[in-house]
This record gives structure tokens, C-alpha cells and sequence, in this order.
């Protein structure tokens, strides 16, 4: 707050006497601005013989010396009741109150509570409703945007319940108010047990001659986290890490039923295939 002194009226001649009624020029006495914007400057005067010296309050503090309250690039900690006081030897008087209310927006005040960006739960079960904070004046509303950038809910409260795959991605919280606007987010991973195991080729079975080459064989899922695959030989021994199973030119001692396990942390699902393998007579 800057103030500059202002002498008294020289034209005001009468006997010597305190202060007059403080008036203020501009005459407006609210103001709004938003935060990094000037205000006008506010001029007090008053008709005093001897002249006034002048001083503006802000909310009671001390008084800062001179006629003019000039509020410059204004901050939110500018907000509050500003009053002019004239004062000679023979008594002081008060202007109107000027109130100023300054606006702003979230900035990087924007944050949710509870403070986790990141959750990761198993399909059906229960996320923690989520809430959307920020500093603003006026108040902000809230809108949350679901993964695929709709939105979700005007609302500074995400409730997804009991969670499904479906409702796996990142959230995002935007605050916003006539100040301007700002943006968290929050990433919710749902895991889910594999799903159907397939192979491709799809065939179950396969007959063939001792000699003969069996294409490859490739088992697939949906997992998440992604699935990890291993083919178990007929004996129940572990084949190969790899969802793909390639036994190449047969042998009798490959005759047999292959399966394919997919297995991530949250289940293990599998098929199988059956590899009939004919003996080759001379």
C-alpha cells in the first residue's frame, strides 16, 4: 500500500477548526479485482483549517501516512477494510470504509484428499471416495473426468464404489472459478483375473506322424497385469516360459496333453491341448 500526503483546500479560509466530512475520490467504495490487477487510486480529502495530514488503515493496523492508497499488481493478502483519517490540531475524522475483495484462482493450490495419486485394487473391490480441494476466491467448482476425457460429475467428490475393469485409468480433478483454473489427477489400476485362455490355431487336438512338424502353438489372455504363460508337458514338468509352444518335429515321447496356465498375481487360469502322436512303422 503506497499513500502520498495531500495538503488541505487552500481556498478554505474560515476560522481555524478539525476536519470536515473525509471524502473520497473515486466515490466507490467496494472493488473486486483479481488478484495481479492495479486499482485506481484512491484519493482522500477533507476541508481543515489548519490542513489535514492523512493516514489509511487496513483493517485497524497502523496507520501508513498520505492522501493516496494506491494498491499496484494486488495479492490476496490485499483483501480487507481500508479507511482514510484526516487530522489536524482541533480533531481527525474517518472516511467511508473501502472494502476490497481480491480474487483468485486455484493456482497450484489443487490437491485431493486422501493425498494418494495412485491406487491399485483387484476388480470388485471397494475404492475410498476421493476428494478434490483447492484455494479459491470466489469458491471453486469442481468436475472430474473419467479416463476416456468425459466427464464424470460436477462434483469435488469421486465415488467410484466397487470397482470394475472398466473403470481402470486416470482420473482428472479440474477446480475453476472466474480467477482461472487447475488440474490433479489420480491414476486407479484394476487388476482382474485372467480371462479365457485361447490358443491359436484354435484346434484342442492334433494328430500326427512320428516325423511330422506341429506349427506352432500360441495361448493368449486377458490379464491385468499382464499375464504371465507357461506350457507344462504331458508329465506335468514345465515346458517353456513363453506363451507359445513349439514343438517342432514330433517324437513318440511327445504324445500327449500340453497346457498352457496363464497366471498373474491375482488368479491362474489355463487349457489345454491334446498332441496325438502315431507311431511310424517301417
Amino acid at each position: 500500500m503506497t499513500v502520498n500526503q495531500q495538503s488541505g483546500d487552500s481556498s478554505y479560509n474560515c476560522s481555524d477548526d478539525g476536519p470536515s466530512t473525509v471524502r473520497l475520490t473515486p466515490s466507490t467504495t467496494s472493488y473486486t479485482p483479481i488478484e495481479g490487477q492495479t486499482l485506481p487510486t484512491v484519493t482522500c480529502s477533507s476541508d481543515c483549517n489548519p490542513v489535514c495530514t492523512y493516514s489509511w488503515t487496513k483493517d485497524g493496523q497502523s496507520p501508513t501516512a498520505g492522501s493516496d492508497l494506491q494498491l499496484t499488481n494486488i495479492q490476496r493478502g490485499q483483501t480487507g477494510v481500508y479507511r482514510c483519517a484526516a487530522s489536524n490540531g482541533y480533531g481527525s475524522r474517518t472516511s467511508s470504509d473501502v472494502t476490497v475483495t481480491v480474487k483468485y484462482g486455484p493456482g497450484m493450490s489443487t490437491s485431493i484428499s486422501p493425498p494418494d495419486t495412485t491406487y491399485t485394487r483387484t476388480e470388485g473391490d471397494t475404492l475410498p471416495n476421493i476428494t478434490c480441494i483447492a484455494d479459491c476466491r470466489p469458491g471453486c467448482i469442481f468436475v472430474w473426468t473419467k479416463p476416456d476425457n468425459t466427464n464424470f460429475t460436477a462434483s469435488a467428490v469421486l465415488s467410484l464404489g466397487q470397482l470394475d475393469r472398466s473403470e481402470h485409468g486416470t482420473y482428472r480433478c479440474t477446480a475453476r472459478n472466474i480467477a482461472g483454473e487447475s488440474t490433479t489427477s489420480v491414476t486407479v489400476t484394476v487388476q482382474y483375473v485372467p480371462g479365457t485362455v485361447t490358443l491359436f490355431p484354435p484346434d484342442t487336438t492334433y494328430t500326427r506322424t512320428e516325423g511330422d512338424t506341429l506349427p506352432d502353438i500360441t495361448c493368449t489372455a486377458d490379464c491385468r497385469p499382464d499375464c504371465t504363460f507357461v506350457w507344462t508337458k504331458p508329465d506335468n514338468t514345465n515346458f517353456t516360459v513363453s506363451p507359445v509352444l513349439s514343438l517342432g518335429q514330433l517324437g513318440r515321447s511327445e504324445h500327449g496333453t500340453y497346457s498352457c496356465p496363464a497366471r498373474n498375481v491375482v488368479e491362474t487360469s489355463k487349457t489345454t491341448t491334446n498332441v496325438i502322436v502315431q507311431c511310424k512303422y517301417a
